[in-house]
């Protein structure tokens, strides 16, 4: 910025009644260097070429699609293109028209729920309240149920069959069924994995049962998911057979853990674990429907 004797180029003034703004605006884009000054007058005061003009109108539109202003700096200052922000604005317009539809979901969920009911719901909804977050950390507690395993594993199938993206336009139904997801994988308590014995079923896999001592180390956990991956026909089943070991795994870490063993005698516990293997895969189904 330089000082300028001849008085030429626009004045705060004239150049905001010219953009049909309020001085204090042009002033604020002055300050924060969105709007360079060309110089100051001998008085001291605020001079623009008539390029500000054209700079003042470029912000008032973007300005009025509601992009930033950091990225209208990117725009004037740092060379990005019109068609560049264009394309990222798309991409953010439709994240906000995702998060709004799966929060219109959520209320019409709540809203049509069983008024005894809505309370213990509006906690488990709350903890989706956010379809991209919502899928991360489902994805997460499966993982952390998980042991460390290669990119590329057969873990990773599992893990994009159990923790499927959310729809784009959801129902309140698969809103629901994504809460409950949620609710039953993080329930279960990642601590030390147990053995594989062998299955009940015949043809089915080991499943793990709990330490012949409180405390007592458990054996590699990677063995047991590696015999279940072999037996298993297809990414449902292996899915559905892993979610077996692991809500026994839950059952034997109470009974370890102090719990009254009586509590869980083994029909309670048959139809605890068949029931939550039935209401994931229910689930599962429900969110892969109408994609």
């Amino acid at each position: 910025m330089t000082r300028n004797t001849s008085g030429s180029g626009l004045g705060i003034g004239e150049l905001a009644a010219r953009a049909g703004v309020p001085v204090k605006t042009v002033r604020y884009y002055s300050d924060i260097e969105l709007l360079p000054e060309a110089h100051r007058s001998d008085g001291g005061h605020r001079r623009y070429e008539h390029e500000a003009l054209e700079h003042l109108a470029l912000i008032r539109r973007l300005r009025s699609l509601g992009v930033s202003i950091a990225d209208i700096a990117e725009v004037l200052q740092d060379g990005t293109s019109l068609g560049e922000l264009a394309e990222s604005e798309q991409q953010r317009v439709r994240l906000r028209q995702r998060e709004l539809a799966w929060r219109d979901a959520i209320w019409q969920a709540l809203g049509s729920s069983p008024g005894p009911w809505r309370p213990r719901l509006l906690d488990r909804l709350t903890r989706v309240e956010c379809p991209q977050r919502a899928h991360e950390e489902l994805a997460r507690a499966w993982r952390r149920l998980l042991p460390p395993w290669p990119p590329g594993s057969p873990i990773e199938a599992i893990v994009s069959y159990a923790a499927p993206a959310p729809p784009v336009r959801p129902s309140a139904r698969q809103v629901s069924a994504y809460a409950e997801m949620y609710a039953l994988v993080s329930s279960l308590e990642p601590k030390a994995f147990p053995a594989a014995r062998p299955s009940a079923v015949p043809g089915g896999p080991a499943v793990p049962d709990r330490p012949d001592r409180p405390g007592r180390p458990a054996p590699v956990w990677p063995g047991w998911v590696r015999e279940l991956l072999g037996r298993a026909p297809d990414i449902a089943t292996a899915t559905k057979w892993l979610l077996l070991g692991l809500c026994r795994h839950h059952i034997r870490l109470r009974e370890t853990d102090g719990g009254d063993s009586t509590e869980w005698h083994p029909s309670i516990e048959r139809a605890f674990v068949i029931g939550r293997i039935s209401r994931y895969s229910q689930c599962v189904a429900v969110i892969a429907a109408d994609r």
